[in-house]
């Protein structure tokens, strides 16, 4: 039996490749049949949990498939099994570019040019127990923490998360909401310096983040889950040689 492995390459650059192993279920609505067997080509777009490109092809035929999927980098959309141009947009916003053979000048894709000087990463705090009697500390252990280029993907059960009120006076007004903490880790020495939009982290944010288990240049965001779920957070980062539009996403896996 003969399955065709190799079609047009659609890897723009080695530069910024970034790929994630995703399941492909036997029920992939994108598939071609070649030699009877169910094959997810490679360049298919995926669009949950993230959006990207399929990076080698999968055989879905007898049962799932763990694929690599790349989301970030840069593509040529010609050489893809179907356009992409629909999804530009949602590619863009994980770092995932299109890139015409032959042009030497990228596009402009809404950023900083020197934003890809600036590496941004998150992970899920490591909430004290003594924090909110504990409530804090249950609602992150709830939640898994995935990070691409400038996009955070926050997956929490929402229905299992406990409300409680912040000991922080400008976010106390808000009660008891669904608080989760996401450490964001800038890759620099120190965050000292560093804008979150128009204010200025200090040692009290050093401070705050070493509380919740950060390390050097990681500062501590606060999120009310619910209110992330239906309208995503979106924030810049500011340092000397660039800005970066950082978006967190929530979504919601009760059951």
């Amino acid at each position: 039996m003969d399955i065709i492995l190799n079609g047009k390459n659609f890897i723009g650059s080695e530069v910024g490749l970034l790929t994630k192993s995703m399941s492909l279920p036997t029920d992939f609505a994108t598939y071609v049949v070649e030699n009877g067997r169910k094959i997810v080509k490679a360049g298919t777009i995926v669009t949950t949990p993230y959006y990207g490109l399929v990076f080698q092809d999968a055989d879905i035929t007898d049962e799932e498939a763990i694929a690599s999927v790349m989301v970030g980098g840069y593509y040529i959309d010609a050489n893809l099994p179907a356009t992409a141009a629909a999804y530009v947009t949602n590619f863009a916003a994980q770092g995932l570019f299109p890139l015409v053979e032959g042009v030497v000048t990228l596009p402009d894709y809404g950023v900083n040019e020197a934003s890809t000087l600036f590496s941004v990463d998150a992970r899920a705090a490591v909430i004290p127990i003594a924090m909110a009697d504990g409530a804090g500390k249950a609602n992150n252990d709830l939640i898994t923490v995935n990070s691409s280029y400038n996009v955070v993907e926050v997956l929490a059960p929402l229905d299992d998360l406990t409300g409680y009120t912040s000991s922080d006076d400008t976010q106390a007004a808000l009660g008891d909401v669904n608080w989760l903490g996401i450490l964001i880790n800038t890759n620099e020495p120190t965050i000292v310096g560093i804008k979150y939009g128009n204010y200025t982290f200090a040692q009290a944010d050093v401070d705050e983040a070493a509380a919740v288990g950060g390390v050097a240049g990681e500062f501590i965001l606060w999120i009310v889950a619910d209110t992330v779920a239906v309208t995503p957070k979106e924030f810049t980062l500011t340092k000397t040689n660039g800005t970066i539009n950082m978006t967190v996403n929530v979504t919601d896996t009760s059951n």
